[in-house]
């Protein structure tokens, strides 16, 4: 290949290249705010109300009651400020139960 070969395909790569990166930018804030932000805080309270669900059917119930009262009351805190503030009340409710909406506010 001539060096004017080589240019142009290193160039068409790149330019290859380029789009995908600025595809995957566009991609990247929006994956890390629903892992972080969602799926992770989510996974970890379903995943305490897990434990302390087998802690309390082996017979250690301070244990479990230790476990959910953190979330019991974050759920209790956050239907309050979920009454108080959003005006779509009927339609989201589910979401305040099931700990995903429960970081917006």
């Amino acid at each position: 290949m001539t060096n004017n070969r080589l240019i142009i395909l290193y160039m068409a790569t790149f330019n290859t290249l380029a789009m995908a990166m600025e595809k995957v930018k566009f991609w990247i804030p929006i994956a890390s705010t629903v892992i972080f932000y969602v799926i992770l805080p989510s996974v970890d309270v379903y995943g305490d109300i897990s434990l302390a669900l087998s802690a309390a059917s082996n017979g250690y119930p301070s244990f479990a009651i230790a476990l959910v009262a953190p979330a019991v009351l974050n759920t209790v805190f956050q239907c309050f400020a979920f009454w108080r503030i959003e005006e779509n009340k009927k339609s989201l409710w589910i979401l305040v139960l099931l700990q995903v909406i429960d970081k917006e506010y």
